[in-house]
């Protein structure tokens, strides 16, 4: 079965019969959209983009459409059907393109239009029964045939909807006669007397009737690279509707008149004296008040910005000077002597550093505090039961997730947790439960929650 591409169309698929015997119709399957797989013209199935159930018609066969996408491509188009119940059912089409389709089917084509070989020729004006091939026959016969126009039109002046043949009628009838003795003007006038002589003297002014071709040529040439030029100039007239291209010369002229050399000035009011030299320019700009030019970005202002940094560079010479400000201050600094005597001090500095250096830093071991080794060793003692650790995740002001590593529930109750970092630095809690699986700290409320990161510690 052959379908048209990119159309909608109903189809029919089947029979679907029982599973079990092979043989019995299936009339009540439920066939959705997501059972009815197409593959187009080779392609991997997928479900029909056509949506709903297909409806049962007679005897197990069921009907759906497949819209313009399921048929949006040329060539084999399968569709493969299997629900429960029901042994599979597979069906093929061929998608053809739409002028194909319709030559095909639709009874009134390409071909047809097109006509065949032995068709007569069209005669006369276009019509909606003639085939292609009629209309080129008749075209050829026109041109080069031997049958030539079947009924030659009457003449006519080119116009719209006026035919070629009417027109070379037309041309035909205009020309007739015009060969040899019979060639004349209108009027009984001979064309030689329009046309002139070769002696005849070239016109002058404006057009008349009287002037011939010749005359006319003449003149022009004398206007364009005769030597006798324009025998009268016109008046100057600026450029308008009735006025001649020499007018305008002549105004162009009056205008461009003076301007060159000296006198080559402005108009009305304008300054007419001598220009000035460019000295003289350049002395009238250099003698302008500065104080009148000290718009940002000008040299005005950059002028007077250099005015500043002479005035500050003639106070540093003052104070470089003897007694000025940088001389007392060097002065009153330590003499070479001095500077020797801490370079001394210094040189055995290594040596006398303890032999102890851990790292580069001092190392400290505290033995007594206030002359009581008890008092150290308790001190020690304290320090070492003081646990540290971070919060992590998302703490809030009750429960706390740290990186604590101890796996004993309870392990912390009862002692203080102090935060040094972030925004609760400096307080303190204490801690009322610890879970050693989560290492999450349950604390009385503190004003705020720790963020992620926050140090502390338990004491």
């Amino acid at each position: 079965m052959f379908l048209r591409q990119s159309t909608t169309q109903t189809v029919r698929f089947g029979p679907f019969v029982d599973s079990t015997d092979g043989d019995t119709a299936e009339t009540a399957l439920t066939i959705a959209q997501a059972d009815r797989r197409l593959s187009k013209d080779g392609g991997a199935f997928a479900q029909s983009n056509h949506t709903g159930n297909s409806t049962h018609d007679s005897d197990g066969w069921y009907s759906d459409d497949l819209d313009t996408t399921d048929t949006n491509t040329v060539g084999e188009l399968l569709m493969n059907v299997h629900v429960s119940g029901a042994l599979q059912v597979v069906m093929r089409w061929w998608v053809l393109e739409e002028t194909v389709y319709d030559e095909l089917f639709a009874g009134d084509g390409v071909i047809s239009a097109v006509g065949a070989v032995d068709d007569a020729a069209a005669a006369g004006d276009p019509s909606t029964t003639e085939s292609v091939m009629q209309y080129v026959k008749q075209l050829v016969n026109v041109l080069v045939g031997t049958d030539g126009i079947g009924t030659f039109p009457a003449e006519a002046a080119p116009a719209n909807a006026v035919s070629l043949a009417e027109v070379i009628r037309a041309i035909h009838a205009d020309v007739t006669g015009l060969n040899g003795d019979a060639m004349r003007g209108t009027d009984n006038a001979a064309l030689a007397s329009v046309v002139g002589a070769l002696n005849d003297t070239a016109a002058a002014g404006d057009p008349t009737n009287a002037d011939t071709v010749v005359q006319y040529l003449k003149q022009l040439i004398n206007v364009l690279v005769g030597t006798d030029g324009i025998g009268t100039f016109p008046a100057e007239a600026a450029p308008a509707n009735a006025v001649s291209l020499a007018e305008v010369i002549r105004a162009i002229h009056a205008d461009v008149t003076g301007l060159n050399g000296d006198a080559m000035r402005g108009t009305d009011s304008a300054y007419t004296g001598t220009p000035p030299t460019a000295a003289a320019i350049a002395d009238a700009v250099w003698d302008e008040l500065q104080a009148d030019h000290t718009t940002a970005a000008t040299f005005g202002l950059l002028a007077s910005e250099i005015a500043d940094i002479l005035a500050d560079t003639n106070e540093l010479q003052g104070d470089w000077a003897n007694g000025g400000r940088l001389d007392l201050i060097l002065d009153a600094t330590a003499t070479q002597a001095t500077a020797d005597a801490i370079e001394t001090d210094t040189q055995d500095i290594q040596g006398r550093l303890p032999s102890a250096l851990v790292g580069g830093r001092m190392d400290s071991d505290m033995s007594a505090i206030s002359t009581s080794a008890t008092a150290a060793d308790n001190l020690e003692q304290s320090a070492l039961g003081i646990v540290t650790g971070t919060a992590q995740g998302t703490p809030t002001t009750t429960v706390i997730d740290t990186d604590l590593t101890e796996a004993t529930d309870d392990h912390y109750n009862g002692r203080i947790l102090t935060f040094v970092t972030g925004a609760v630095a400096g307080q303190s809690t204490d801690i009322t439960d610890y879970n050693g699986t989560t290492n999450e700290l349950t604390v009385t409320a503190l004003t705020n929650a720790p963020s992620s990161g926050d140090a502390f510690v338990i004491t």
